[in-house]
């Protein structure tokens, strides 16, 4: 626990925040490890002991004040520490005029991969000398936007801002986090009823993050079937605020860079989509769904029952999750 530098760290508190360098899911994986120190360090090394649970109480304390108790997500996710589709600084191309940007470094090579619109309306942008322009075309190979107003500033060779102005995490890191927090509750490690009581709640707010991706058709859910995206879309926004609260407007936005198949939000055959593979994603998060369903985190059941119920989770996970075990787990009675 004492990975991190010193300020996210909070000193001698060793505090480990999804946030810093450490990553949603190195924090996830200290979080576990020092949870099995406390578990295991005998009772008779009581200095020892106490160093390692008071962390861990420090760990919960610290994250339930922030995402249960505080102003933040209410659907589970914690704040990354990168982006995925962060915004990319760098001087403009020497042929880049008032309407066509020329961004060589850093970007994609994929036509109309930055003139995407999401669900609340807005599209990436460029800025340039103070002036914020719409992308509303983008050639790969060539790596040039055209924006919706002229710049009247001066494009070539300056200094410039791509941003899509939203926020994207791995959600697969995100369950690593659910799944070591869940695994940490069962070792019934020795704490206080206040703090054993935020560490319930906690669990039940992070849960949220899986659980909440096994949904149906409706406006406002996230479909089932493409519940192992491998990033998901968590905030309106580029700095952590204006985050989502509606699972339905996630779906869409996150599927604006995973379209697996067709970009439709129907339940056709109920397959799930992505990559079905025991190693993969949908592999990844059943831990996390495990736990969920294992603490009786509101809909959790029914996002299993979802899943078991697609065609290619008996034709193919299960066949591929009985050679490729590491995954393969199901919730245990409490």
């Amino acid at each position: 626990h004492f990975r991190s530098s010193t300020a996210p760290r909070e000193n001698a508190s060793g505090i480990l925040q999804t946030w810093s360098a450490t990553s949603t899911r190195g924090a996830a994986w200290g979080l576990r490890t020092l949870a099995h120190a406390a578990c295991i360090t005998p009772d008779s090394d009581s200095t020892l002991r106490t160093e390692f649970l008071t962390a861990y109480a420090a760990n919960i304390n610290r994250h339930h004040a922030d995402y249960v108790a505080g102003s933040n997500s209410t659907l589970g996710w914690m704040q990354p520490y990168t982006n995925y589709y962060a915004s990319v600084s760098q001087n403009a191309g020497a042929g880049s005029t008032a309407t066509s940007i020329v961004l060589p470094g850093g970007t994609d090579s994929t036509d109309d991969y930055y003139n995407k619109v999401f669900s609340n309306g807005t599209r990436w942008t460029v800025t340039i000398g103070g002036q914020t322009r719409d992308v509303v075309d983008w050639v790969g190979a060539t790596k040039t936007a055209t924006v919706s107003q002229a710049f009247s500033a001066t494009t070539a060779n300056q200094p410039s801002v791509l941003r899509s102005n939203h926020w994207y995490e791995g959600a697969w890191q995100q369950d690593f986090y659910t799944a070591a927090l869940g695994y940490s509750v069962c070792l019934g490690l020795s704490l206080d009823s206040a703090t054993l009581a935020k560490q319930a709640e906690f669990f039940a707010w992070k849960a949220k993050s899986v659980v909440g991706r096994f949904g149906g058709l409706g406006a406002s859910e996230y479909l089932y079937r493409d519940a192992a995206s491998y990033n998901v879309a968590v905030a309106e926004s580029d700095s952590w605020a204006s985050w989502y609260s509606d699972w339905g407007k996630i779906w869409t936005d996150t599927r604006i860079y995973n379209p697996y198949g067709n970009a439709l939000k129907e339940i056709g055959d109920g397959s799930l989509r992505g990559s079905i593979s025991a190693t993969a994603f949908w592999g990844n998060l059943q831990p996390a769904l495990a736990y969920a369903v294992r603490f009786g985190v509101n809909g959790a059941d029914a996002a299993v029952s979802r899943m078991k119920s697609a065609p290619n989770w008996a034709a193919v996970l299960v066949p591929d999750f009985n050679a490729n075990p590491v995954w393969a787990v199901r919730a245990a009675t409490p």
